[in-house]
């Protein structure tokens, strides 16, 4: 291979790597503007948790069964290290929703995800 074909693989190499950024940013960006599902008020995600939590971030990645998530973390108002995962439910819904939170590492209960994703949009 010459320098030639060399450059034009790099230069493909990057332009696939900043599309990716650009697409999974773009993921982050619907999750952290849209509202939660059934919230009469128009508080949005972004809103909400960058309010509550310290040291908020954002990413996105495809789990191992080609799910699309966006995962967030931050600190709560009580120290505690907290990871939430939202995926969106497109067939009925067509919105986000937390499927998985870790507080300190422990995960919560299905049953509780719902109670503590709204105690996080209610202190807005």
């Amino acid at each position: 291979m010459g320098k030639k074909g060399f450059i034009a693989i790099v230069i493909v190499a990057v332009a696939i790597l900043i599309g990716r950024q650009v697409y999974y940013g773009s993921k982050v960006n619907e999750v952290k503007n849209s509202t939660r599902y059934g919230n009469t008020s128009k508080v949005t995600y972004g809103q909400a948790f960058n309010s509550y939590f310290k040291h908020p971030k954002w990413k996105y990645f495809t789990s191992d069964v080609y799910i699309g998530v966006v995962e967030f973390t931050g600190e709560d108002r009580n120290g505690r290290d907290v990871l939430i995962q939202l995926t969106k439910e497109e067939v009925v819904y067509d919105s986000w929703f937390a499927m998985h939170v870790e507080i300190n590492g422990q995960p919560i209960s299905a049953l509780n995800i719902a109670e503590y994703i709204r105690s996080i949009f209610d202190t807005y």
